[in-house]
């Protein structure tokens, strides 16, 4: 197995990881408001220069395709430094973060095929709301945009406890400060959908933050979040000091 090939695979169990761990800090007494959070915050500094596109370009048609998003992504991105980004100037960001570097591994840029059209939208659609269930803590909501693998997960560990509830029930103490940032993620906005075998990476910078993914999957023909998170940064390293 290559490493592209493990790395692609790491991405689509680390969601389950995460709630394993939150969970696991949870039973161990060790929450704390941040115990679940594997989010974006902060923002990345703005490329100096910023990539040149032809009228009909890349950066046009992912212009045009973050527009047909509807308005989840709409508005300008609010930086950490308290100035301000046009959908136009995240999107020209984006091409930058995102784009495949020389020699580093890019397997989650270049993973399956580049989607657009209804398919992009029943991702981003189902992605955004994901997003504002967690915004406003609607427990039910989220569980009901969840794997099914997520919510057994959660069900499982209650009965490891000995106790009685629905996914519903341990959501209420894992989940504990997403709100801010889920919001973020929520008036984000989509680079791209790239989906292989009905699984879809979704790359996007949330608001004010940083080139993202969020993993979701097709489960009985509904696109569903692959994990209890609000995002995972395309480079850990670029929200280091933030």
């Amino acid at each position: 197995m290559s490493f592209s090939q493990s790395r692609i695979i790491w991405a689509m169990r680390f969601s389950l990881a995460v709630v394993v761990l939150s969970l696991a800090l949870v039973a161990a007494g060790c929450g704390s408001d941040d115990d679940s959070s594997t989010t974006t915050n902060g923002s990345a500094g703005t490329a100096s220069e910023a990539p040149q596109t032809s009228e009909n370009g890349a950066g046009d048609d992912k212009q045009q395709a973050a527009q047909r998003d509807g308005g989840d992504g709409a508005g300008a991105n609010q930086g950490g430094d308290g100035g301000s980004e046009s959908r136009e100037e995240v999107i020209e960001r984006a091409e930058k973060e995102f784009e495949p570097k020389p020699n580093a591994d890019n397997s989650i840029q270049e993973f399956g095929e580049e989607q657009d059209g209804e398919e992009r939208s029943e991702v981003v659609d189902a992605m955004f709301a994901f997003f504002r269930a967690m915004a406003n803590s609607d427990h039910k909501a989220i569980c009901n945009g969840l794997t099914s693998a997520n919510v057994e997960q959660l069900e499982t560990f209650l009965k490891l406890k000995d106790k009685q509830g629905t996914c519903e029930t341990v959501l209420e103490e894992v989940l504990r400060a997403q709100t801010p940032e889920a919001k973020k993620a929520a008036n984000g906005t989509v680079y791209e959908v790239r989906e292989e075998d009905g699984n879809a990476f979704v790359l996007f910078v949330p608001q004010g933050g940083v080139a993202s993914y969020f993993v979701m999957k097709d489960e009985n023909g509904a696109w569903k979040a692959t994990s209890v998170t609000t995002g995972t940064p395309l480079d850990p390293g670029a929200l280091a000091g933030k």
